[in-house]
């Protein structure tokens, strides 16, 4: 059974095939896997700093070919911890800016006390 990854598509959440997933083998790493998945291995934009200071990282990789069967854009989560790195898909631009929407406050890293 091939393995899936939640997608947002029209503005609802489903499962789908995970083009990335199924392309990263133990001899590629995640940009050549992007690469074969047919997403550009340059992230199309970058939400948050990547360091402590802030509970999460988003990276966006935009889909290079024009397939109308897979998504427009991998987001990447990346947590401060140690945990693996996790993704979800976004089919189209509308779908792109409600995951931003909602997830980019989280990559800000809290407000500092008054004093």
């Amino acid at each position: 059974m091939p393995e899936t990854a939640p997608c947002c598509a029209g503005g609802q959440w489903r499962q789908m095939r995970d083009f990335f997933q199924e392309a990263w083998t133990e001899d590629l790493g995640r940009d050549e896997a992007l690469e074969a998945a047919g997403f550009e291995s340059a992230p199309w934009t970058v939400i948050g700093d990547g360091g402590l200071a802030a509970p999460l990282t988003l990276r966006v990789f935009a889909f290079a070919g024009d397939a109308a069967d897979k998504p427009g854009y991998l987001v990447e989560i990346e947590g401060n911890g140690d945990a693996a790195n996790r993704h979800v898909y976004a089919w189209g631009v509308p779908d792109l800016m409600a995951i931003l929407s909602r997830w980019a406050p989280l990559c800000s890293p809290p407000p500092s006390p008054m004093r």
